[in-house]
């Protein structure tokens, strides 16, 4: 299922999903969920302490589904990077990093993101 939904504190995409998942009959419930490019606010490092694989994990396992989690913004040194966290009920399955960025690296995006906001976009490939 593709959540069509506008970014969001990690704590507010937990209430959503569990919504989502507890109005469904679990014949008829999703096995995987999709949330929307740039819909992560949090920046940081892909792994197992990051606030939406910590919000998102719990409701993974509880549901028995898998959650493509949208994008984050990370830096690694010089590099900013648009990350997509893939959770399932056993927690972090990975990270995929993009090969080119999306629509949300103006500069008005890495002005909000804090210690991101002296990065400067720019395409590169992994």
């Amino acid at each position: 299922m593709a959540v069509s939904a506008m970014p969001r504190p990690a704590p507010a995409w937990g209430r959503l999903l569990r919504e989502q998942l507890e109005g469904c009959e679990e014949s008829q419930r999703p096995r995987l969920f999709v949330l929307p490019e740039g819909g992560v606010l949090e920046p940081g490092p892909c792994d197992a302490g990051h606030p939406i694989v910590c919000e998102l994990a719990p409701i993974a396992k509880e549901f028995n589904v898998v959650i493509v989690a949208g994008t984050l913004l990370t830096q690694e040194e010089e590099r900013v990077s648009c990350i997509c966290p893939v959770i399932d009920a056993g927690g972090l399955v990975g990270c995929y990093r993009k090969r080119t960025q999306s629509a949300f690296v103006g500069r008005e995006v890495w002005r909000s993101l804090g210690s991101l906001a002296d990065a400067k976009p720019r395409a590169s490939h992994v």
